[in-house]
């Protein structure tokens, strides 16, 4: 478990290739990153100017679109430390330190968020939330409530299990970069095909598309449709409870509840012959996500939230 003191710990490591540098709120920045919006008729010039957006507002403004649809997310957050701004810079861009990595610790750990770099339009920012790029995005997948909370001002969470950031497990609700495509995921689990070219996967491809048939995806629309919004599993769990979205080129094409809202489907401890409907998807997720950063000791229970089963 990764704390505070491991991430500081970058700024002393013996790293010949990469420095770090670990900034708090009102810390002077580096004169490319800034934490002031475009006004009208400014434009950024200068490649490597990047946006401390966890800087702009304070934590409540920052939140804002969690508290509106995900309270129970948003009283963790609060209760959790301020941010943390992580740069680095290497030996080929001395004199510029790049991308914004932004951290909390919540319940005596680390948890990454994930926030847009590109410096915005303040006529844009003061909006608020629901004009944000990842809202809109995600809204027809995710619906208003799971878009406005996780991918708005926050695009994005994880839990790390290294520094400097490595691939970390999607214990979190992940932005629309990290949806990873589930079809050859679970070629893989359930047969350990790793290729199109190896032998097994002609075998293994019907009985993988009848599972995504079940979804009411099959053929090669199955093969990019359906992602993954988090699993519940750490780097080396070797079962884990998935939460799946549609992405269908279409969106037309999502199938969706009685509310009008698109259906999320769960796999409880890998068993993919049984995919449930996701009851009440925002409130589920919601007390998942606190659950995961107050950092309590039980496993969440996705249980009462579990519908009918493809």
């Amino acid at each position: 478990m990764l704390t505070l003191d491991d991430l500081y710990a970058l700024e002393t490591s013996d790293n010949q290739l990469v420095s770090w540098k670990i900034f708090r709120r009102g810390e002077a920045l580096p004169d490319n990153i800034r934490t002031t919006c475009l006004e009208d008729g400014e434009t950024v010039n200068n490649r490597y100017i990047g946006f401390a957006m966890g800087f702009w507002g304070d934590r409540q403004w920052l939140y804002s679109g969690v508290e509106q649809t995900a309270p129970a997310t948003h009283a963790a957050l609060m209760a959790a430390s301020d941010l943390y701004m992580v740069l680095s810079q290497d030996i080929m861009s001395e004199g510029h330190w790049k991308t914004p990595q932004w951290y909390i610790e919540s319940g005596g750990r680390l948890v990454q968020l994930a926030m847009q770099v590109a410096v915005p339009d303040c006529s844009a920012i003061r909006q608020g939330p629901m004009v944000h790029g990842h809202y809109l995005r995600a809204k027809p997948v995710l619906g208003h409530n799971l878009a406005l909370a996780f991918c708005s001002h926050i695009g994005g969470m994880k839990i790390p299990d290294e520094l400097p950031m490595g691939l970390a497990p999607g214990r979190l609700p992940g932005g629309a970069l990290d949806w990873k495509v589930i079809y050859y995921a679970v070629l893989s689990e359930i047969y350990g095909v790793k290729s199109n070219f190896e032998e097994e996967f002609e075998r293994a491809k019907p009985d993988v598309d009848q599972i995504f048939a079940r979804l009411g995806y099959s053929g090669e629309q199955a093969e990019g449709t359906v992602r993954v919004f988090f699993d519940t599993g750490a780097r080396d769990a070797q079962i884990r409870d998935y939460v799946l979205i549609q992405t269908p080129k279409d969106r037309e094409r999502i199938i969706r509840g009685e509310d009008g809202e698109p259906v999320l489907y769960f796999v409880q401890q890998s068993d993919w012959q049984k995919i449930y409907v996701l009851n009440n998807p925002s409130v589920a997720i919601d007390n998942y996500v606190a659950h995961m950063l107050r950092n309590e000791a039980a496993t969440f229970d996705f249980g009462p939230y579990l519908g009918e089963w493809k």
